[in-house]
């Protein structure tokens, strides 16, 4: 079982898009071998970040590579990383209020 059997398969038995064959190599190339041990796979997400990938970027590559372990039989899969929250700003009780309360100075 190969990189080039795992993407085959995808391809033509899956039929995924061409952009998501290339997301799959892109993955791919992260990983130091075809038959990665729990310490590669630990080295593989700590060159990711020493690379500069944020922790979605690396969680997207995580995706990939775990999809290639389950398709491989392996018993490994990659944790993971933890996002941050992001807590879009909400109106006031004070600007809802003026919103509940616009009438429009205009006729129609």
């Amino acid at each position: 079982m190969s990189f080039q059997s795992f993407l085959r398969e995808k391809q033509y038995l899956e039929n995924v898009s061409t952009n998501t064959l290339r997301w799959y190599r892109h993955a791919l190339n992260w990983l130091p071998s075809e038959h990665p041990d729990e310490t590669a796979l630990k080295d593989m997400v700590i060159r990711m970040r020493e690379k500069g990938l944020k922790p979605t970027g690396c969680n997207a590559a995580i995706r990939a590579i775990n999809c290639y372990l389950r398709w491989s039989g392996s018993a490994h899969k990659v944790q993971q990383l933890r996002e941050p929250k992001l807590v879009m700003p909400t109106f006031t009780a004070e600007q809802v209020k003026l919103l509940i309360g616009f009438k429009p100075t205009t006729d129609f």
